[in-house]
């Protein structure tokens, strides 16, 4: 049995799901992600930091002078050892928010490995899915389907109201 202790079987996971993770919304990816991840655990840093654990994936506090000029978060990845680094002081919520960017960025490489024919999101698309994935944990689609909520101010709303 293979085990979702790496963002392989993740994202392998997706594409046995969905054919291809192209096919997959981002509220899709992020539905798979409370499933194999969360299960019925609450969504919040120390759930996350087991995730992370779990997948392999070291989270490091940055004094501010430390990170690069105008960047709040960043990861890094060399070979198995991937690394996700964001602002000490920041918010508990702007932690998790972090987390849950710099995962769904770092899957989107496994992705293009997996899959030859997918095309990576670039810039602006990377950070929308990053944040649809975000919104799509802390503010799941069937918690939001068909209330004026999400459908009039985004997931991105849906996400200040919560938090």
């Amino acid at each position: 049995m293979q085990s979702f202790s790496n963002l392989r079987f993740f994202c392998k996971h997706i594409v046995n799901k969905y054919g291809s993770p192209a096919s997959a919304s981002e509220d899709e990816k992020a539905d798979e992600f409370h499933n194999v991840y969360l299960h019925k655990l609450p969504l919040n840093l120390k759930t996350l930091g087991v995730v992370a654990v779990a997948c392999g994936i070291h989270l490091n506090s940055m004094d501010d002078g430390k990170l690069p000029q105008n960047l709040r978060e960043f990861h890094d990845v060399f070979g198995d050892r991937r690394n996700i680094y964001y602002k000490k002081n920041d918010t508990r919520s702007g932690i998790e928010n972090t987390i849950l960017h710099e995962f769904r960025e770092m899957i989107e490489s496994v992705f293009a490995e997996l899959c030859p024919d997918y095309e990576l999101l670039h810039t602006i698309a990377v950070h929308q899915g990053r944040q649809q994935v975000c919104c799509g944990c802390f503010a799941p689609e069937k918690v939001f389907q068909g209330q004026s909520l999400r459908n009039r101010y985004g997931c991105c709303g849906a996400l200040k109201v919560l938090l």
